[in-house]
């Protein structure tokens, strides 16, 4: 048999799995191979070539359950008021038939403010890697396609276990503020009671908008269940207590996250009282743009495990209290029982998840395609007091 010289369209024809072209008999399309990788199928030896491409990694481990739970909404603006106190005492209120009107009165508020975070991805490809990976017969990892979806997933993985990252540890603090990061829901989720496991000189870590949280115990509090730093077994007793004290607060708690081992510690402890106490089961929610809601009507929607009734959502990165111990447990209120159109707990966006792509050698100063994701805003926090975390467990 003659011996040709096999063309691009032939390796072409090759890659798109076509095997009964014309011009290319199996006899010679058998001996289009890659030097290494080959493995051998019904069609004989080295026909075909498993690839491990960047759509093998994209798909690990690129849950944001943090970011989704949370409900969005429109930069509304740079502060806002918080209610610490009621205006007055419910023996106030009372005069007699004639007596005068009582003195006018004011509640006691804090100012908090923030203003929009900036997180930014970038990427970059030669124009000399593109033309191979276009127009070369090489295996070449790298092009713009390529890095563009992965750079996505990645980025949307960053911007949740920035959302989750612990600044509230014991016997120290991870960071004294945010700085240019979105807050994080554990110092949202803090006050004065972790004051005393942050360490002589750090107790300012659970301040957040510019609050004053670690001079006294205040309503600009979260509730926090801990035991001092020292882990403990987590008991269903803990959950019922931590969900009642937050109500006593105000809260609503509507959503309850945690992490897998966490979560596979909650499964074993109901399952044996199922039998006595059904406070483990499922539940049907819809996860959008404004978080976790419960479905209703025709119940469409996503089933989760539930406690009391109230969604568990499972979250890798959310955070635990080192050794030995299993993450956190957090009780969050999303809810507008107010009628405000916002959320007590949402993540208000001054501009959505974009993608920026530059190609000319003019501006970027050299032969490359530059890439760039970003997104501007910040995780807010209406009303702190309703909010729960429970730390400490093993």
């Amino acid at each position: 048999m003659a011996v040709r010289q096999l063309t691009f369209q032939d390796l072409m024809t090759f890659y798109s799995g076509a095997v009964s072209a014309p011009f290319l008999p199996l006899a010679e399309f058998v001996q289009v191979r890659k030097d290494v990788g080959a493995i051998e199928t019904s069609l004989g030896e080295w026909t075909y070539n498993r690839v491990y491409g960047p759509k093998v990694w994209a798909q690990l481990n690129t849950e944001a359950n943090w970011f989704s739970i949370l409900p969005k909404i429109t930069w509304p603006r740079g502060g806002w008021r918080i209610i610490k106190e009621f205006s007055t005492t419910y023996d106030t209120l009372a005069i007699s038939e004639t007596g005068t009107l009582p003195n006018p009165t004011r509640p006691e508020f804090a100012i908090a403010q923030t203003k929009p975070k900036v997180l930014v991805e970038t990427f970059e490809v030669s124009d000399v890697l593109q033309r191979l990976a276009e127009l070369g017969v090489e295996d070449v990892f790298g092009s713009v396609d390529q890095l563009r979806l992965w750079y996505g997933i990645e980025f949307t993985k960053l911007v949740n276990r920035t959302i989750a990252r612990k600044v509230i540890a014991n016997g120290s603090v991870t960071e004294t503020s945010s700085g240019n990061k979105f807050e994080s829901i554990d110092r949202i989720v803090s006050g004065y009671d972790e004051t005393s496991l942050c360490g002589t000189g750090n107790e300012s870590a659970v301040d957040v908008y510019g609050l004053d949280r670690h001079s006294a115990a205040s309503n600009l509090d979260a509730y926090v269940n801990h035991n001092s730093g020292t882990l403990r077994d987590l008991t269903a007793d803990i959950i019922r207590t931590s969900l009642a004290n937050v109500r006593k607060r105000g809260g609503n708690t509507n959503v309850i996250v945690t992490g897998y081992d966490t979560y596979a510690k909650i499964q074993g402890i109901f399952e044996n009282q199922a039998r006595y106490l059904p406070g483990w089961g499922e539940t049907t929610i819809q996860v959008g743009i404004q978080g976790v809601k419960t479905a209703l009507g025709a119940g469409v929607g996503i089933k989760v495990a539930s406690i009391y009734g109230i969604p568990l959502i499972q979250a890798v990165d959310t955070p635990d209290d080192g050794s030995g111990s299993i993450q956190r447990i957090y009780l969050l209120d999303t809810t507008d029982p107010e009628g405000n159109g916002v959320g007590r707990l949402n993540f208000a966006m001054a501009m959505p998840p974009s993608y920026v792509e530059g190609r000319n050698p003019l501006y970027l100063n050299k032969f490359v395609i530059k890439g760039a994701y970003a997104m501007m805003g910040d995780v807010v926090a209406y009303h702190l007091h309703g909010q729960g975390k429970i730390r400490d467990l093993q």
